[in-house]
């Protein structure tokens, strides 16, 4: 019985070494300069979770830097992603009424100096409001690891905040987890051998 709690035990420390390995959450804002107008647009870096990654790109606050305006339409950025599942959303600041709202699509890229993008999706419509907006989703699903683009179109001069929520692609388990993985299932065998006997 002693043997059986033991092999039980290694199993549990398996699979706990396994799920172990996630990254911290992101705590990185990309607020230093606009969006470009054309591509290249503007390259932000890495966007998931990990330690120095970005997980947001503007503010909606009046210190944003992410700004769409008549004059500065599209507003581009651009981003690299390891692959894995993706959450984009997006929100604006306080911006008025206007009927046109802000047009947003994203965009896969074949290099960061790509200037013909692939469009991911349909575009979204995120009308005006009164006050800040709600949150709309841009993205939901998984990503090849590569370079990415999102741009926002509009008619007036809102402040947008987009956000990443990232569930990194699964690594391969560390040759100690597998170790320790194996020693237990042997025990179990020996343990059931044990017991016809």
């Amino acid at each position: 019985m002693r043997f059986y709690g033991l092999a039980l035990l290694s199993v549990g420390l398996s699979v706990a070494a396994m799920g172990s390995a996630s990254a911290a959450p992101c705590a990185n804002i990309y607020n230093t300069t606009n969006g470009t107008t054309t591509y290249p647009g503007t390259y932000v870096g890495t966007v998931g979770s990990g330690a120095n990654d970005i997980c947001q790109i503007g503010l909606t606050s009046d210190s944003g830097n992410a700004v769409v305006s008549p004059t500065h339409t599209p507003s581009i950025y651009e981003f690299f992603y390891a692959g894995g599942i993706l959450d984009i959303e997006e929100k604006l600041g306080n911006n008025g009424t206007t009927p046109g709202g802000v047009f947003v699509k994203l965009f896969s890229l074949d290099s960061i100096g790509d200037t013909t993008p692939t469009q991911i999706g349909s575009e979204t419509h995120i009308p005006f409001s009164s006050g800040p907006s709600s949150t709309y989703d841009i993205f939901t699903g998984y990503l090849e690891s590569g370079y990415y683009a999102i741009s926002n179109s509009a008619t007036e001069d809102p402040r947008f905040q987009i956000n990443f929520v990232s569930t990194p692609a699964s690594p391969a388990p560390e040759p100690s987890t597998l170790a320790l993985l194996g020693g237990a299932l042997a025990g179990l065998g020996g343990l059931r051998r044990r017991n016809k006997k």
